[in-house]
């Protein structure tokens, strides 16, 4: 680094831009409806419907469908930092953590459709596809881990940090802590989204002597950060369309090394096992490749009418409806239950 100096701060500056253009108007407000939402009985309220299917698929307890459905919705590392509050609150167990964790931090669409679809593949059905084959790789990987289950582990729920039911917090409540812990985390995920992609520029620039292979280059960031990688992958694509299909799709499912330490900063404190999660990334990488190169085959429309860059394009993040719409129906998700709560527990009164 003190070598490459000019490297680092380039990168670090691109990194702080990409953290105030994209990262925290995009995550934020995801951030604080996930720390409200966990924070309040909606997690049961969900979990009580959907854990008919999910706990016997997935041998997780009913609780943790809420973070799958936020880490789809949201993107990371809100699905594995929702597992974790979960976890503190006694939710769930420690392996059911440990598992729901590996398939539950996921790439959210607003970042896929929006971001790479959109802008790097200049098609939004290109897009709705790489969203859709993370979803089934992530729901694979799910199924898997079930293999994985200890017989006396079966007995879902045994959480030592578990305590006997509490009222519910208040909305006002529920707003402070929400918006007190996702400043905290945000912090943190920017430092890491820093960190990691001057490092990756570091090694590409010790690597510029040996290869200029952009293949090799484009695989090199996607280990590393998903942002530089989605944007190199797209390059990649404006030589050879399936090659970059192959590896964008890779590098969505993988995620890269700074999500991972980001997962790594939730559940420090816990010391929950990360080894199927690894594992879990990794396979959900493979999948989401093979998958779309499947389509591919099957339907070559797909990637026709995609138009990726030949040249390293600038990676940003439109505030499309979806986004817009996916807020405001979490947070209309929320106090629609607070409501419904406060009417009931007048009534029992």
């Amino acid at each position: 680094m003190l070598i490459n100096i000019d490297v680092v701060i380039d990168g670090a500056t691109k990194g702080l831009v990409i953290c105030t253009r994209t990262i925290i108007p995009s995550l934020f407000p995801f951030m604080v409806l996930s720390e409200m939402i966990t924070g309040s009985d909606i997690a049961e309220i969900i979990g009580r419907g959907a854990g008919r299917l999910f706990t016997p698929l997935f041998k997780i307890s009913g609780t943790g469908f809420c973070s799958f459905l936020l880490g789809a919705l949201c993107g990371f590392p809100i699905g594995a930092r929702s597992a974790v509050s979960l976890y503190e609150q006694g939710k769930l167990g420690r392996e059911e953590t440990e598992r729901l964790i590996a398939f539950s931090n996921l790439t959210g669409p607003a970042f896929i459709i929006g971001g790479i679809g959109f802008t790097l593949w200049k098609s939004i059905p290109f897009g709705v596809l790489l969203y859709t084959v993370q979803i089934i790789s992530a729901i694979i990987v799910g199924l898997l881990l079930t293999l994985t289950v200890p017989k006396k582990e079966r007995c879902y729920n045994k959480n030592p940090l578990a305590s006997p039911p509490a009222n519910p917090p208040s909305l006002s409540c529920l707003i402070t802590e929400g918006v007190s812990k996702a400043s905290i985390s945000i912090l943190s995920v920017c430092g890491y989204v820093v960190f990691f992609l001057v490092m990756s520029r570091v090694i590409i620039t010790s690597l510029s002597g040996i290869t200029e292979n952009s293949v090799i280059i484009s695989f090199v960031y996607s280990l590393f950060e998903v942002g530089s990688g989605s944007a190199m992958s797209a390059a990649v694509g404006g030589e050879d369309i399936v090659k970059g299909a192959a590896l964008v799709a890779f590098t969505v499912g993988w995620s890269g090394l700074s999500v991972h330490f980001q997962t790594m900063h939730f559940t420090g404190a816990h010391q929950l096992s990360l080894k199927r999660y690894f594992y879990g990334k990794l396979l959900s990488g493979i999948l989401s490749a093979f998958f779309v190169l499947c389509a591919i085959m099957i339907y070559p429309r797909l990637i026709l009418d995609t138009a990726p860059s030949a040249t390293l394009p600038v990676m940003t993040l439109p505030m499309s409806p979806a986004f817009t719409y996916t807020v405001n129906i979490l947070f209309g998700i929320l106090l629609t239950t607070k409501i419904i709560n406060i009417i009931f527990i007048k009534r029992n009164k």
